[in-house]
């Protein structure tokens, strides 16, 4: 509709003195009663007022009140006053203390709103302007003799409280429903994971899931678990699986950079915060405070994560004597982050879509996908064995761990696999240089990628053994015990193997 005009005097509207403007009969094919209007009227003193107002009907009389607080201080009763109105966009409302905003009945009327809809809403708030998709709920009062209300709720957490608010219902969202067929054996619709999920569209590839009282999150519609495989495999070795958030923890810069980003392309609104935990050993003597300073600049400078220095923790070695730490080995000196996110579904989410990648593994026989699990595995829960003159990797995980050596006997090499029993649920498996030399193309891309020190340690050791050095061609002899495995698994002349090793060097001397 176009602007409407007239003039009118402001009138009593009750007897506490609210005012009350009179819309002309005329004008009434114009408008609509229970709908919100922007109302602007100057008085003959040249004040100007904008409001937005509820065209209402009293007494046969349409028209619209007009606050007894505004009324009182510009002593605008009885004055005459020029309109213009149009429809408004937005209706006025409160926010309350825990963020709830109730929805008018006319609004709810207007727009035949229902509950458990999702709507995109902007609010106005003192003229700033805030965006969010919303989840419509009801207030139950079957029990009494009001009638149920509709309202939403607000996540924003810096927004006012308790203030005025002008609220657009800007769209109602598609909502998204389980759909088996819409997943592949290598692509996972997320609305499956999540039958009883509220599930909106936000565009032809994102949506925002609701479940429960758990804080919303915005994921991808569709992901390809196989790009995947090896961040779970990560999450599997050093995620949490249960509690009230979701963590991972990195020991390296270059672990925190790689978990983050995979993170981001599943939880699309990331609220990350970061802790630290650092082990002082009995030679290191500066003042708790520098060494916190040191690791956070060093965290920031390496992977771009701000740590709060009340959230660096700092542990006391077990070590008594300085004279031990020779044995103390395993000392991480930039110490262990925790990347956390504390949205409960944030979890759930990460648990599902572990469950759905064991699955995968489980009925694939595609060796190159089952590699990328045990590396990224071997990203918290592995370790590079044998000494110096010997190339083994170790693969720490719970006895009662299932999926570990499935996938290895899945591999082949579950007859030169050894177990060994590190403490009462611990177990540690072992395998040595057949199988790294037969998986070589993936080893040599993923295998401690995201851990340089080890990756570093591994690489040099592989590169000494006689074996490869002999495949290599840069030693003429070797025992007939070493050459016996390499001729039977076809090592000695492979074009392919022997420029991954060369590779490999390559990579120590940059």
């Amino acid at each position: 509709m176009s602007i409407i005009e007239w003039t009118t005097r402001i009138i009593k509207g009750n007897a506490t003195g609210t005012g009350w403007i009179t819309l002309p009969v005329e004008l009434h094919i114009e408008t609509s009663l229970g709908k919100w209007y922007d109302i602007k009227f100057t008085t003959n003193k040249k004040e100007t007022f904008i409001l937005t107002l509820k065209l209402l009907k009293q007494k046969n009389v349409w028209g619209f009140y007009i606050p007894k607080s505004l009324c009182t201080e510009h002593n605008l009763i009885t004055q005459l006053v020029s309109l213009t109105l149009q429809p408004s966009e937005y209706f006025p409302t409160k926010i309350s203390a825990d963020k709830r905003i109730r929805l008018p009945k006319s609004v709810v009327e207007c727009l035949n709103i229902k509950e458990n809809e999702l709507y995109e809403v902007q609010l106005n708030i003192h003229d700033k302007i805030f965006h969010e998709v919303v989840l419509i709920t009801k207030i139950d009062r079957s029990s009494r003799t009001a009638a149920d209300e509709l309202y939403f709720t607000i996540r924003i957490q810096d927004i006012p409280t308790n203030t005025k608010v002008k609220v657009k219902m800007n769209k109602k969202l598609e909502q998204l429903i389980s759909d088996k067929n819409k997943s592949s054996e290598d692509k996972v619709y997320l609305p499956n994971l999540f039958p009883d999920g509220v599930i909106g569209k936000l565009n032809h590839e994102k949506m925002i899931l609701f479940l429960g009282n758990h804080k919303p999150v915005v994921t991808p519609i569709l992901l390809d678990i196989t790009d995947l495989i090896h961040y779970f495999g990560c999450y599997y070795a050093d995620g949490t699986k249960s509690g009230y958030g979701w963590s991972i923890s990195a020991s390296t810069p270059e672990q925190a950079v790689y978990y983050i980003i995979k993170y981001k392309s599943i939880i699309s609104q990331p609220n990350l915060n970061f802790q630290l935990t650092y082990t002082l050993r009995p030679s290191v003597k500066d003042d708790p405070p520098l060494i916190k300073k040191r690791l956070t600049n060093l965290w920031f400078e390496k992977a771009g994560v701000e740590i709060s220095q009340d959230r660096v923790y700092i542990l006391q070695s077990s070590i008594q004597h300085a004279s031990e730490e020779i044995h103390y080995l395993s000392h991480n000196p930039i110490g262990s982050l925790r990347i956390i996110d504390n949205k409960g579904l944030t979890l759930e989410l990460h648990v599902k879509l572990l469950r759905y990648v064991e699955n995968f593994l489980i009925q694939t026989n595609n060796k190159n996908l089952l590699w990328q699990f045990i590396c990224g595995v071997m990203e918290g829960d592995g370790s590079v064995g044998g000494g110096k003159k010997r190339c083994r990797i170790h693969i720490t995980c719970k006895k009662s761990d299932k999926l570990v050596p499935k996938i290895l006997t899945k591999l082949g090499i579950y007859q030169v696999y050894k177990e060994y029993v590190k403490g009462k649920n611990v177990l540690e498996i072992s395998f040595g240089l057949i199988p790294i030399l037969e998986n070589i193309l993936v080893i040599q891309k993923l295998l401690f990628k995201y851990y340089p020190k080890r990756r570093k340690t591994f690489i040099k050791r592989l590169l000494n053994l006689p074996s490869v050095l002999y495949i290599l061609r840069e030693r003429e002899k070797l025992s007939h015990f070493a050459l016996i495995p390499l001729k039977e698994n076809s090592l000695l002349n492979d074009a392919i193997l022997i420029s991954r090793l060369k590779e490999l060097r390559m990579e120590l001397t940059r």
